[in-house]
């Protein structure tokens, strides 16, 4: 009877950690989805970051070939690309730190309780 009774056990936890893992699995399939969904936005931000410093740059390169200086003040365009700029990236930032946050932290609780 004892080996009976230890199957029995060995089932019953068996059985427990399935029950467990299967109620975990979908918090941590969510979050593992919103992570692939910061790293997409991170990486088209980082696209639209490039196009924005080629635009400056053919800018600047045009300007300083006709001696034009300075050319910001002159420029309104340029002030507009430049605070464009600088939005991007702090919205850049804030998409990194919240994707880091998602890294860091402990998978979602079990969404069913048994």
């Amino acid at each position: 009877m004892l080996p009976w009774k230890r199957i029995r056990e060995d089932l019953q936890r068996g059985l427990e950690h399935f029950r467990k893992g299967s109620l975990t699995a979908p918090g941590v399939a969510a979050q593992e989805m919103n992570i692939l969904k910061l790293s997409l936005e991170l990486r088209k931000l980082d696209e639209h970051l490039g196009e924005l410093y080629g635009e400056v740059g053919r800018r600047v390169y045009d300007k300083l070939t006709t001696r034009d200086l300075p050319f910001e003040a002159k420029d309104p365009e340029m002030g507009i690309l430049l605070g464009e700029i600088r939005k991007q990236m702090s919205l850049r930032e804030k998409t990194r730190a919240e994707l880091e946050e998602l890294r860091r932290g402990e998978p979602d609780e079990p969404l069913l309780e048994l």
